[in-house]
């Protein structure tokens, strides 16, 4: 193809360096710096300072560790008895926050009934609306088809007349082809 061979040759073997390589290098510098960024908001600004001292804390040092204290808190636990409730009294009787908290549920729950009540409705209208049109489509295709609707429209259904008078036709011929051909089928010898 070129005139000189070694014109193509020279550049086929010494290209630059591929997409993918420039792809991973620039993927890494995205993550090196997303990584500093992320790690300068949560340590300060000078996260990459070698030269800072953290402050020591020293405070008192408890004289047990709080795993211990943990521990200990575990062992000597002991469920308690569940309250003794009347058959008629409420465990909420005497706590307002308690009685604030079912009264708002009750408002809830009446609020999702109202939600469920008029999303049935608008289901109800919205599947009536379909029926309604579909009956009103397989009525008017009726009265198409028997020509009772000529005087609403009278350009198109004179069309579809026409057409389905000119089908009705050539189905009539075609039928009649056929029994002829079967009465008297063709001689090929």
């Amino acid at each position: 193809m070129y005139p000189y061979p070694s014109y193509h040759y020279f550049y086929r073997w010494h290209r630059r360096p591929s997409r993918l390589l420039w792809f991973v290098l620039g993927a890494g510098a995205a993550t090196l710096f997303m990584k500093h960024r992320e790690a300068a908001r949560m340590n300060g600004r000078s996260y990459w300072g070698y030269c800072q001292r953290h402050p020591v804390n020293y405070g008192p040092v408890p004289p047990q560790s709080r795993i211990a204290q943990w521990r200990e808190e575990t062992e000597n636990w002991k469920p308690s008895p569940p309250p003794a409730v009347p058959v008629g009294a409420s465990v909420y009787e005497g706590n307002h926050t308690n009685g604030f908290r079912e009264q708002e549920w009750d408002a809830e729950k009446e609020k999702m009934k109202a939600f469920g009540k008029q999303a049935q409705d608008a289901m109800t209208d919205m599947s009536e609306a379909t029926l309604d049109s579909l009956l009103t489509t397989v009525t008017t295709l009726k009265q198409v088809r028997s020509g009772h609707f000529a005087s609403a429209y009278p350009h198109h259904v004179q069309k579809l007349a026409q057409h389905r008078a000119q089908r009705e036709q050539q189905e009539k011929l075609l039928e009649e082809e056929i029994e002829q051909h079967k009465k008297h089928p063709p001689r090929f010898v």
